[in-house]
């Protein structure tokens, strides 16, 4: 190493105003709490509104993950007393005060034996710290440099040497071991003295697992109830499949947990969450909150903890509803995360626990929480029927069911409900029609492109037909445009959904929308049938025709021709194109696209021993 440039940084460094040293402190603490505390794989940077303050959200993978992830944390860095504590009411979770003693001279000298206290205050944790601290038992044989050593010392020269590297001042053959080495002592040695075992006694921890412990245990307090929805980084996937299981159960009595639900855990796994056997399992392992297996093959789909509290919120509110806010504000003062009630909604509604208004605005107790009359509850198992042989029915015979969306019956308005799933079901059906008209238009503007490209003017077989062919197919789109527009109009006409209603709930569904479902099984499958021709079509002419380049040699090849009257001997052409720098492979090429004609004939003397040939366009 060359020890006189790290002598000349060094010296540079002792001359620095205490005013400069100290900000530097700042920026090596905040190094600090990047590269320990706050690591990127773990924790994301979600603001940092002022110099010294900072929000990070994320967790601790070996504290706080498993049971209390996604939190958001305030850190701010103070120096004085008049700072420790401002508002108590704060949005994030909990607010970190690192107080550093020692950049306004604090502690009087000879206090370098002080060595820092953890305090508590509602949601706020200080740790207030000494950077004057020093242990003059150890020795610091990997600092190379004769300095105090203190935590203030360590943090300051950290962040000098990388003020160092960001302007490019750093020699490249020791920026190696500057940055492997150096630096990294540097705040090992800040963080020994920092988080020492006396200031992190009454947790039996010390360095950064001490700021860890502090924290879980925070949450711990302040959120004794939560009870995480974000069991693994695929939580919503794994919600997904959950609310894919409930809508299979076949009453809502067991979709809320009342009524257990018999089955294999093939069974299971097939028929309820159309899944394997060990994703399944993996399912039942980290979601034990939502269905366990009470006896042999005797399943329970139960109630979150979360789910449990939003019902007991809303439900003494039966008339006018209680606002979705506010009860999204309480469930929040317990830990919970806007996404985490959000899931949480859509459950309860699967259930038949829950209803939304129409702007999402107020949520409803569903008369279900009751037990019902032997006459209403007839009728839900009706809906329930019916609900589930449209939605049987459409899976089957549309492709896309992404516009589904599972209505819960309603007691107070049984009619209401069933209007609500004819419009499902209408809905469905236009997006059907509309993809197929979306199709159709394609294949015009296809057809019509190669109309235009006119395949009875290339030298293709059978060009005329296949121009025939075209003409008679966009014909037939256009007409079929016309059919898809009348589906369209009957299906959006209110005449379709009181069918629905009055038929659809007294025969089959399928015989309801039977000629329906025949003219589109029908539709799709002359289309199928009728692109794959016109795809064959494209290829065919793709395979003729002519690059940029060919026509331009074809081009050369039509003015030797013309100026020879047509025809020419190949030996006599070739000649003449070699001058043009045009070689036999070109010709064959022009040859093989059908766009020039050879023809052999016998030698006009037999003693030439040679074939005359000759070619023309």
């Amino acid at each position: 190493m060359n020890v006189n440039w790290l002598d000349i940084t060094f010296k540079e460094y002792t001359r620095l105003p205490d005013k400069v040293r100290a900000r530097l402190a700042v920026q090596g603490f905040q190094a600090m709490l990047r590269e320990h505390v706050f690591t990127e794989e773990n924790w994301e940077l979600v603001r940092c509104p002022a110099p010294d303050t900072m929000f990070w959200k994320g967790s601790f993978p070996n504290t706080t993950r498993k049971a209390f992830p996604d939190r958001l944390l305030q850190v701010r860095l103070v120096d004085n007393q008049e700072q420790l504590y401002g508002d108590s009411s704060i949005e994030e979770d909990l607010l970190l005060i690192f107080q550093l003693l020692h950049l306004d001279g604090q502690l009087q000298r000879g206090s370098k034996e002080y060595k820092g206290y953890v305090e508590f205050e509602g949601k706020n944790i200080l740790f207030s710290l000494n950077m004057s601290y020093s242990d003059t038992k150890k020795h610091y044989d990997d600092i190379p440099f004769p300095m105090s050593m203190t935590p203030y010392s360590f943090l300051s020269l950290y962040a000098y040497l990388e003020e160092k590297f960001q302007a490019g001042y750093i020699p490249e053959m020791e920026q190696g071991t500057i940055r492997s080495d150096i630096q990294p002592a540097l705040l090992d040695h800040a963080i020994a003295l920092l988080l020492n075992a006396e200031l992190g006694a009454a947790f039996r921890m010390n360095g950064i697992r001490l700021i860890e412990e502090v924290i879980r245990r925070q949450l711990q307090k302040h959120y004794s109830q939560y009870q995480t929805l974000m069991t693994n980084g695929y939580w919503k996937q794994s919600l997904k499949k959950y609310q894919h299981a409930l809508w299979n159960l076949p009453t809502f009595a067991m979709r809320q947990g009342k009524e257990l639900y018999s089955a294999t855990r093939q069974e299971l796994a097939a028929e309820i969450f159309h899944i394997a056997v060990p994703p399944l399992e993996n399912f039942l392992y980290t979601n034990r909150l939502l269905v366990r297996e009470e006896e042999k093959e005797q399943w329970r789909f139960t109630l979150h903890p979360l789910e449990k509290q939003i019902l007991t919120l809303v439900k003494p509110y039966y008339v006018d509803g209680r606002e979705k806010a506010a009860i999204e504000a309480l469930v929040k003062t317990q830990g919970y995360r806007t996404e985490e009630f959000e899931e949480a909604l859509v459950l309860m509604q699967i259930r038949g626990l829950i209803s939304v208004s129409s702007d999402g605005n107020v949520l409803f107790p569903e008369l279900e929480t009751l037990p019902e009359q032997p006459a209403m509850q007839a009728e839900r198992e009706r809906f329930d029927r019916v609900h589930a042989a449209w939605k049987a029915l459409l899976l089957q015979q549309t492709r896309d069911m992404d516009a589904w969306q599972d209505i819960s019956f309603q007691p107070a308005a049984v009619q209401k409900s069933y209007t609500a799933l004819g419009k499902q079901v209408q809905k469905v059906l236009l997006q059907e029609v509309d993809a197929l008209q979306q199709e159709v238009q394609e294949a015009r503007e296809r057809c019509i492109h190669l109309m235009e490209e006119g395949p009875h003017n290339i030298p293709l077989p059978g060009g005329s037909f296949i121009q025939q062919n075209l003409e008679a197919f966009w014909e037939h789109l256009s007409q079929t445009m016309e059919q898809l527009k009348g589906w369209e109009q009957q299906l959006s006409d209110a005449r379709f959904l009181r069918m629905i209603r009055a038929e659809g709930t007294t025969q089959s569904p399928d015989a309801t929308i039977e000629t329906l479902l025949f003219g589109l099984n029908s539709l799709r499958q002359w289309l199928t049938e009728s692109v794959d021709t016109l795809l064959s079509y494209e290829e065919r002419l793709a395979a003729v025709r002519l690059t940029t380049q060919e026509k331009e040699l074809l081009a050369t090849v039509n003015n030797l021709l013309y100026s020879a009257e047509g025809s020419m001997e190949l030996g006599q052409l070739l000649q003449c194109l070699e001058r043009h720098s045009i070689s036999l492979q070109d010709i064959i090429q022009l040859y093989e696209k059908r766009r020039l004609s050879i023809t052999v004939s016998l030698p006009a003397s037999e003693e030439k021993g040679s074939y005359g040939t000759r070619e023309a366009i």
